[in-house]
This record gives C-alpha cells, structure tokens and sequence, in this order.
C-alpha cells in the first residue's frame, strides 16, 4: 500500500510541475488551451499496482496490472471509454502455489472538470465484465465470469496538445459464482494518453 501511495504522489508531482512547461507550447483559442486539430478519439495504456479484498479466502494481495483503453469524446466534459485489463498474477503464499489470475472488459461514461488550463478531474461509471480463476499448483480451476459496476477517479495532466498524463484509482468487484461472495479489486494506476 505504501508503494502505491508514493507512486501516486510522485506522479501528481511530476505533472504539477511539468505541465505547465509543456502546456506552453499549446495553441491559446478563447483564452484556453486547447489543441489547434481535432481530438475527437484517444488511445492510452497504463500501469499500477491490483489489490483485492478477497472474502473467499480471507486474504488480501496484489500484483502489477497493465490497462490498454480507447475512447471518444463526446464534448468537452464527457467521454466515452472502453478498456481492458490485465490485473496480473496475485500470488497468496508467495510460492507460486496458488494463483489469482483476473482481466476486465469495461465500458464507461467519463466525466471531467478542468482545475486549471493544465490539470483537470476525471470521474467515471461503467460496467466491468470480470473474469478471475485460482490456479493450484499449476491446475487451473473454473473461472468464473461476472457483470458488474465499475468506478474510477483521477487527475488528467495536459502535457502536449496531444498527449495527457493520467493517475488513476479504478474499482472493480470479483463474485464467486458459488457462494455469492462479492471481494473488491483495486487499481492503482499512471498512464499517458494520445489524442488524435
């Protein structure tokens, strides 16, 4: 948790202080910056750090996950975004013995709200399809497959016209499809954006 946390704060540093820098090359329209070609559709990836609440085995792990994402905006405060991601392999007794292994399909509405001509807020509501399955020394178990709301909130740093910095804290839910027992995945991620 303490290496999510300091990730977290060096990113939003690092783009505190180098967004401006980078902004000033943007093109001024209407006393704010905004890119000088149409930016309709952008592609992005990330990377961080998965955590679950696991109520089915009362343990709590995390992996390195990685998220490919595509998205339209629909104006300037609305988007739409779909993704997928890979939240690695959570390992419980350090062994390799048993394995937690899970992805995500999502489509969501995503919301933003400039702080200032570099920096804006980003909130988001979707729904995640979630796949996860233990695997036992190398035995693969029944995957199970689920639906279910996703959420996510985050800082966008605009560090060129075409190219945003993005922090993110992503929440997805894992059902087991037997008990009913509902655990909590969560992301930690940074980012960058490509506008075109």
């Amino acid at each position: 948790m303490k290496t999510i946390i300091a990730s977290i704060i060096a990113s939003l540093v690092l783009g505190l202080v180098a967004a401006p820098a980078f902004a000033a090359k943007r093109v001024r329209y209407n006393d704010s910056y905004m890119s000088s070609g149409p930016t309709k559709y952008y592609l992005g990836v990330s990377g961080g750090q998965a955590s679950v609440d696991d109520k089915i085995i009362a343990n709590d792990k995390s992996s390195t996950a990685f998220s490919f994402f595509a998205g339209y905006e629909i104006n300037n405060n609305f988007a739409a975004e779909l993704s997928y991601s890979n939240f690695g392999n959570m390992d419980y007794y350090g062994d390799g013995t048993l394995l937690l292994k899970s992805t995500a399909y999502s489509l969501g509405l995503v919301g933003s709200l400039p702080v200032s001509q570099y920096v804006s807020i980003f909130g988001k509501l979707g729904y995640a399809s979630t796949s996860y399955v233990y695997e036992n020394n190398g035995v693969a178990g029944t995957t199970n497959s689920n639906g279910n709301a996703t959420t996510a909130v985050g800082v966008n740093f605009h560090m060129t016209k075409t190219a945003d910095l993005r922090v993110a804290y992503d929440t997805y839910k894992l059902v087991d499809a037997t008990t009913s027992y509902m655990s909590n995945l969560r992301v930690a991620s940074v980012g960058v954006l490509f506008k075109f």
